[in-house]
């Protein structure tokens, strides 16, 4: 906690020498309520403070109903809590916003509000208990809602759905009705709903009647005709048999964990070769790039231009992966029916939730599932699509598709719409049961947010977050890397007395030398470029010693069909990159830190 207290005055010391005014009062301030209310002050209260202040940045003026729990003075509106950096952005008596606020002061401000806001902690009882209810919750909501959606409605969403997505699915669909064998399954790294690991995958023999309609198990569990006699271990079940999703918690912040619901292994199997062939053609040049997956960087800059132009509004959906129904999925891809009924095959119906058992689910899927996210990038796309279309004739639709296409983007649940579209489209979102997010849907002022960048008038205003106390050993390796990340953040930001600060610490346990961003070790990030403590004898390159993070898989020998199995399923001609793949395999399990001579570029 004290080391948590330290930094945290550093990140105001910079931040006063950013601005040019006194922190002094600030840093007592928080010193005192952290000391009553403990680390959820600076992981929770300081965060949600920092929404009323981006909702001010938008709306042009501090409300009397923001920043409620911080005192303010009798004839002002502007809390005491950094009301040096306030009063460099708000009028401090009409609480409007200036015409040149200080972008520095905005940025200052938000460093200070959420720079503990990812801080990794396990969150109290009480709090994952009311995650865990209200996800089921969620789920009895979008049942409710669903039913009480007009058929015009839903008529007219396949009818967006088809002009939309006709032209990348519609060979699709019939390459599917020809041959089902173009779907390869793939095992992903990580759990399953049963716990089975790693290679084991290889050899697990469940499957279901439903994917046997469509994936037959003689092709997606044998390796050859030559084991016919390992057909005979399949455990076919039937839908009263089917393993649930098991719903578990993981850490995101300290005031709400969050949920995934971990696939069964053949469920997984066959999404993933799905995903393969949908993700591709949602990324492709008939779509226009208005989808995407991988670079969340055309979003940033998306989000940069909206800020200083005011042309693009970015819109955050809430629990949108819990908020897609069942029923509006299989609309969706209505027009293509045997993708539409594989699609469904791979879709596990009921999730294990701790509490409350079993549990049928109305949701197409949660975050767990490989189709996820490109099912509800699709499902946002036409709702938006749909908001813009009401009333117009198919061949009209047709018209104002690729328009359309070019003016908007979406990545998970992050949306970019012209601000001309913003209010049209939430509403949309709305009337199908999702929950547009206020606090990060912006589409007036000139702040903006999307996929991790912040802007205020084109201008970046992200923080660092701190995710980990400072270690004050090498153990654990997490804490160490993260610790070293953000010291390079900092750095790079301008923030020296936090990087200085960190630097102290780190070198109590472990050398600390000055690398480029390319090295292996885990060392400083500087301007002034490398250090050399030594000449590599047989290469001639710049090395010095440092701290290596080490990551060995666990162990999972195959052998037998399952090695086979693997081999078929590889995705080229080249040899697998690991010598060691089928005894070790899946994600590390426990990181190392060694310390050793290495490049220092």
């Amino acid at each position: 906690m004290k080391s948590l207290i330290q930094l945290c005055g550093k990140i105001l010391a910079d931040c006063e020498a950013l601005c040019c005014v006194s922190t002094i009062r600030d840093f007592k301030r928080i010193s005192d309520r952290v000391e009553h209310e403990g680390i959820s002050f600076l992981t929770i209260t300081l965060p949600n403070i920092c929404k009323d202040f981006e909702s001010c940045l938008s709306n042009g003026s501090v409300s009397s109903s923001s920043f409620i729990g911080f005192k303010r003075p009798k004839n002002g509106r502007l809390p005491l809590i950094l009301g040096g950096f306030f009063k460099l952005v708000f009028d401090p008596l009409t609480g409007k916003i200036l015409d040149n606020p200080d972008i520095n002061a905005i940025y200052s401000i938000r460093q200070v509000l959420l720079a503990f806001k990812k801080f990794r902690a396990d969150c109290t009882p009480r709090r994952v208990r009311s995650t865990l209810d209200q996800y089921v919750m969620t789920d009895f909501e979008i049942g409710e809602h669903f039913e009480n959606v007009n058929d015009y409605v839903i008529d007219a969403f396949v009818e967006c759905s088809r002009v939309l997505f006709g032209p990348i699915f519609n060979k699709l669909n019939r390459d599917l009705m020809d041959d089902p064998n173009i779907v390869i399954p793939r095992h992903g790294s990580g759990t399953t709903a049963s716990r089975v690991l790693s290679n084991r995958k290889y050899d697990h023999l469940d499957w279901t009647y439903r994917l046997e309609k469509h994936f037959r198990a003689s092709n997606f569990l044998l390796p050859s005709w030559n084991a016919e006699d390992r057909f005979l271990e399949i455990n076919f079940k039937t839908l009263e048999q089917e393993e649930p999703v098991r719903v578990v918690t993981v850490p995101k912040t300290l005031k709400t964990p969050r949920i995934i619901a971990i696939e069964p292994v053949c469920m997984q199997y066959v999404q993933q070769g799905l995903m393969e062939l949908i993700v591709p053609l949602l990324e492709s040049r008939k779509l226009y790039n208005s989808i995407g997956f991988l670079d969340q960087k055309i979003n940033q800059d998306l989000a940069c231009k909206g800020s200083h132009d005011g042309s693009i509004a970015t819109m955050d959906l809430s629990e949108a992966s819990d908020r897609v129904h069942n029923h509006l999925v299989e609309a969706l891809l209505s027009p293509w029916p045997t993708l539409s009924d594989m699609v469904q095959a791979c879709r596990s119906k009921q999730a294990d939730v701790p509490g409350y058992g079993i549990h049928t689910l109305f949701k197409f899927a949660s975050m767990g599932s490989a189709l996820c996210f490109p099912i509800e990038a699709m499902v946002f796309l036409t709702i938006a699509f749909l908001s813009q279309t009401k009333e117009l004739s198919y061949q009209t639709m047709k018209k104002r598709r690729v328009s359309f296409l070019r003016s908007v983007r979406i990545y998970g649940d992050d949306i970019i719409v012209p601000v001309g579209m913003a209010h049209s489209v939430a509403c949309e979102l709305s009337t199908f049961g999702l929950k547009v997010n206020k606090h990060k849907t912006f589409w007036t002022g000139k702040f903006r947010e999307s996929c991790g960048g912040d802007f205020y008038d084109g201008v970046p205003v992200n923080p660092v977050y701190i995710k980990a106390s400072i270690p004050t050993s090498r153990r654990p390796a997490q804490d160490v890397e993260s610790t070293i990340a953000m010291r390079n953040l900092f750095y790079k930001g301008g923030m020296w007395r936090v990087a200085a600060y960190v630097d102290d610490c780190v070198k109590r346990f472990a050398p600390l030398p000055v690398v480029l961003p390319t090295s292996p070790v885990l060392g400083r990030h500087s301007f002034l470029g490398f250090e050399t403590q030594k000449l590599c004898p047989h290469l001639h390159r710049p090395m010095v010693k440092g701290m290596i993070p080490r990551r060995i898989k666990p162990l999972s020998p195959l052998d037998g069909y399952g090695a086979l199995l693997k081999f078929f399923l590889k995705r080229s001609k080249d040899p697998f990159h690991e010598v060691s793949h089928l005894k070790r395999d899946g994600r590390p399990k426990v990181a190392t830190i060694n310390l050793r001579w290495a490049v220092s570029i």
